[in-house]
């Protein structure tokens, strides 16, 4: 009896942790926790990179509303980077908080260049377009790896606006005027607004390209909410 009763209990136990295992690879789709972790932190480096590339461009290109949109890209960034951070730490990760070692050297180039030959409103569009690029390349390789569904959900609304971004930069480098924000993109109305505000502060002050107008201030994808 005691023999069957164990019998029992083994069979039980094995089922419950097959059934976790499943759940489990139900959440994480193809890919394991720790393959999303590191393929949400490369897009997080991406966007720090990106950043730096921005805050570059702000301090060179002509026209109060050039610069602000700039800044205005930079802070959309910020905000996508607590969504992907929240996510990792959700995984049991660690968020990354640096851009990537070529960025921070490409920046430093500009300015010793800028230094030399003085500042090139073209030039700096170049280099903001190429970062997007990046990070834009770098959302398409991520939505290829079979993440989880609600983590790739909120891929593809980031990537929709980083995609509008590098086209429009492309268009800037060239001396276009600026196109109106898709209206997706300006996220009015945001409950989270001042928070967004306070966190582009802290970029600011650690040597971001500047705060913006709280009422500039918009949202992430929600990604963190699904992740939770």
């Amino acid at each position: 009896m005691e023999a069957n009763q164990s019998d029992r209990d083994a069979v039980h136990r094995r089922r419950e942790q097959g059934e976790h295992a499943d759940s489990r690879r139900a959440f994480v789709g193809k890919a394991s926790p720790r393959a999303v972790c590191s393929a949400l932190n490369r897009l997080i480096v991406s966007s720090w990179s990106e950043m730096l590339a921005l805050d570059a461009g702000a301090r060179i290109v002509d026209g109060a509303d050039r610069r602000a949109r700039l800044r205005e890209q930079a802070q959309r960034r910020l905000v996508f980077q607590r969504d992907l951070a929240a996510a990792v730490t959700a995984l049991g990760g660690v968020p990354t908080a640096h851009a990537a070692i070529g960025a921070r050297l490409a920046v430093g180039a500009g300015r010793l260049r800028e230094a030399c030959i003085g500042p090139h409103a073209g030039d700096a569009y170049a280099a903001c377009a190429r970062a997007t690029a990046k990070t834009a390349d770098g959302y398409a390789k991520a939505m290829r790896l079979g993440l989880p569904a609600d983590v790739t959900f909120g891929l593809e609304r980031q990537y929709l606006e980083i995609d509008w971004d590098r086209s429009e930069l492309r268009r800037l480098r060239w001396g276009a005027s600026l196109t109106p924000l898709p209206q997706a993109a300006r996220g009015e109305g945001s409950a989270r607004e001042a928070d967004d505000a306070r966190a582009l502060g802290v970029w600011s002050a650690e040597g971001g390209a500047g705060p913006a107008r709280a009422s500039d201030a918009n949202t992430g994808s929600g990604m963190a909410g699904a992740m939770g």
